[in-house]
């Protein structure tokens, strides 16, 4: 389970099609302004991120493609890594 932000480099690859086959989706992933971060589980996108800091505390909203997995530990390495004590996941 990893956590990419929006312009990680195997986020921005040239062949878009071929990481996200959905056009619906991958309009969602790859807007003009505000680029989400995904999910990866196993090599395959499981869902888009978004994460905001409030005091101490990052909180991540998780747009799952597919079934919810947990990804705690994961959030709590972004969040130190943004400055934070602690994460906190909404679905």
């Amino acid at each position: 389970m990893r956590l990419l932000g929006g312009f990680d480099p195997y986020v921005v690859q040239p062949d878009r099609e071929t990481f996200v086959p959905d056009p619906a989706l991958r309009k969602r992933l790859f807007p003009a302004v505000g680029r989400p971060g995904v999910v990866l589980h196993d090599g395959a996108l499981a869902g888009l991120w978004r994460g905001r800091k409030t005091g101490t505390v990052l909180k991540i909203d998780v747009d799952w493609i597919g079934s919810a997995l947990d990804l705690s530990a994961e959030a709590e390495a972004v969040a130190q890594l943004r400055g934070c004590q602690t994460a906190e996941i909404s679905i």
